[in-house]
């Protein structure tokens, strides 16, 4: 997950959205997110992943909460309420990992128009440029008076590099404007659906950006922060499929 930081794409939104998130494999999850007059963000999330580990009966599931300042452009925090820790995660970093593997751009297809929640949302569809398959790489529906698509990507924490990034350039050159309001990502029997549900426009108090009183530092970034939220057992066979994965990756 990870920004350009424009001033002006939050100029558009202050309050409350509430999304949810489908997978064909079975995973889902659902999302608080909270914006700020100022600039910040609050995501708080609760995901379930359709693997189960070890002896657990259930799938795993976990919740995180994420913090975004706008004093602070380059990094995210992520909280452990369970814990009462935080981490940092070094955005600027993670951009210059991605970078290398950042897809080349994306060709834009308009399907029409169509009304969510009560919004107009321009129907499009991005295709890896270059592709044969002519699968999409992903479906959006965008609404310029919910909010800007750089709000989205500070939401999703993209920076330069990233795929949404490269999105986002191919959606402005092509004159498409607006947020995400429902996207399809994937292709083939895979696909991960997020719509948003509720959208609220109100003010937001600003000590729901702030990190919670009695919270520690956590050294290790991002992944620690997820290690964090899973029980011994499961960090033990996660680390068993990583190590079984590093492996089948030897012998190919």
């Amino acid at each position: 997950m990870l920004c350009c930081y424009a001033a002006s794409a939050f100029a558009q939104f202050e309050g409350e959205i509430d999304m949810k998130t489908t997978s064909s494999q079975g995973g889902n999850g659902t999302s608080k997110i909270k914006v700020s007059k100022a600039g910040d963000f609050r995501i708080d999330a609760s995901m379930t992943m359709p693997m189960k580990m070890g002896n657990a009966a259930e799938p795993m599931a976990m919740q995180m909460t994420m913090l975004k300042k706008k004093s602070a452009p380059d990094v995210m925090l992520m909280l452990n309420d369970k814990q009462k820790t935080y981490s940092e995660i070094d955005l600027k970093k993670m951009q210059e990992m991605s970078a290398k593997t950042a897809p080349e751009g994306y060709a834009v297809t308009k399907l029409g128009t169509e009304k969510i929640l009560g919004y107009t949302c321009e129907h499009v569809k991005l295709t890896k440029s270059g592709s044969k398959s002519g699968v999409a790489e992903m479906e959006m529906w965008l609404a310029k008076d919910v909010a800007s698509y750089e709000l989205y990507m500070q939401m999703q924490g993209q920076q330069a590099g990233f795929a949404g990034t490269e999105m986002g350039k191919a959606l402005k050159a092509a004159g498409v404007e607006g947020f995400p309001v429902k996207s399809i990502a994937g292709g083939g029997n895979y696909a991960v659906t997020t719509e948003i549900t509720k959208i609220e426009k109100k003010s937001v108090p600003s000590s729901a950006f702030e990190i919670p009183a009695g919270y520690t530092k956590q050294a290790g970034g991002m992944g620690a922060a997820m290690e964090g939220q899973m029980t011994p057992e499961m960090r033990k066979q996660m680390k068993e499929m990583m190590e079984k994965a590093k492996q089948d990756a030897g012998k190919s």
